[in-house]
């Protein structure tokens, strides 16, 4: 697995996996991060995390709540 630097925190990923999308939203008026990946043309993972730095858990925003991209 790599390793990548991005905005303030980590993320793994897989060997071939890319990023292709990458969007800012809301949870419970709360700032967080999601990022779709794909590897070999599939979907491979969504990682969701806090742009607050927030350590509590959260819900997946709806689709209405998602502001725009990164």
């Amino acid at each position: 697995m790599l390793i990548n630097k991005k905005k303030t925190h980590w993320t793994l990923t897989r060997k071939g996996e890319q990023i292709i999308s990458d969007y800012f939203a809301e949870v419970d008026g709360h700032p967080i991060g999601l990022m779709v990946f794909q590897t070999s043309g599939h979907l491979s993972s969504l990682e969701a995390y806090s742009l607050s730095g927030a350590e509590e858990p959260f819900d997946l925003p709806p689709i209405s709540c998602i502001l725009g991209p990164a």
